[in-house]
């Protein structure tokens, strides 16, 4: 679908491929436990700023 969208047969937004998965905390992607001080494969937002950000 991206690449459809960017040679022009569809109309859409630009995709980016490929990149982190964007969470609230405790969303699907929060792997962190409490034991653990590090995240996982997913970046936490929770605000729309954090968001951008991210």
């Amino acid at each position: 679908m991206r690449q459809e969208i960017e040679d022009g047969y569809l109309a859409g937004p630009r995709y980016r491929a490929t990149g982190p998965e964007i969470t609230v905390t405790g969303g699907l992607a929060d792997e962190r436990k409490q034991h653990m001080h590090a995240e996982s494969f997913g970046m936490i937002a929770d605000a729309p700023d954090e968001i951008r950000r991210a």
